[in-house]
């Protein structure tokens, strides 16, 4: 799970480092093996984040469940697209993703427009090591300040050997979906209970022009992280309600949209 946090905050800034140059953008483009999904995802639903890095050029990633088969979803994505690539500006990954197991069964490149058989396939990523959705090793209780609440432990194996354990917030419970503590290499906790706020999506905005904003839970950790836990339909569906932003040393992530209306942009079969 600690590495899943770290990795998200990199996963576009350091995809293709040295293969961003002009050229044939499907030689230099990976699909992600999955897409992680819950059961509540719907054809329409669509997320928007941005990913900042202090010296490093701001990134938009973008996704869009905008079809469905009996068996599979069809995603629109530019996840993965080197941004620095003139190439890659205005692309677009076509994804069919199994509804079972969220595995990536075809993933295609190209342009809006573009018929889907058109397209160039692209290489799938070798998929991650453990069973998707994850399931908790056990139930257990944890300390925050003077109380003791319910939360799932999950495990781990560490690449270097050892085990990685993550406490997330029971679910049905006030703190669902809060990360209470990570024990590893390094290790981090709750500081206190969170506290409720409101959380303005930058990017969707009401009648009146001013951004939508959602009820969600302030984290504050040992380790200097703040994390926004919110449970917008769109976000579950995504699995982002533990992580609408995500700020630390190295950087911040923050989702700016939560959508239901996408639509397509690719000539689908």
């Amino acid at each position: 799970m600690r590495a899943l946090v770290v990795g998200t905050l990199f996963c576009v800034l350091g995809a293709f480092p040295a293969l961003a140059q002009p050229g044939d953008l499907a030689q230099v483009v990976f699909a992600p093996a999955r897409i992680p999904l819950s059961q509540k995802v719907k054809v329409g639903y669509r997320y928007e984040q941005t990913t900042e890095v202090e010296t490093v050029q701001k990134e938009t990633e973008w996704l869009a469940v905008v079809g469905e088969t009996k068996d599979a979803w069809e995603i629109e994505t530019n996840r993965g697209l080197p941004s620095v690539n003139l190439l890659a500006k205005g692309a677009v990954l076509a994804i069919v993703v199994d509804k079972k197991t969220c595995r990536v069964i075809v993933a295609r490149l190209g342009r809006p427009g573009q018929p889907f058989e058109d397209l160039k396939e692209l290489q799938i990523k070798e998929p991650p090591n453990g069973e998707w959705p994850p399931k908790p090793a056990r139930e257990v209780s944890v300390e925050i300040g003077s109380e003791r609440v319910a939360a799932d432990l999950y495990l781990a194996d560490h690449p270097f050997g050892g085990k990685l354990k993550t406490y997330v917030g029971k679910k049905g419970t006030p703190l669902e979906a809060v990360l209470l503590k990570f024990e590893g290499r390094t290790s981090y906790a709750l500081r206190g209970k969170p506290k409720q706020e409101r959380f303005d999506l930058e990017k969707d905005t009401d009648e009146k022009g001013k951004p939508i904003s959602i009820e969600v839970l302030r984290a504050e950790y040992t380790n200097g992280e703040s994390r926004a836990i919110g449970k917008h339909p769109v976000a579950r569906a995504f699995r982002l309600e533990g992580k609408l932003e995500l700020e630390s040393s190295q950087g911040t992530i923050r989702v700016v949209s939560l959508r239901a209306d996408a639509k397509k942009s690719l000539a689908w079969k």
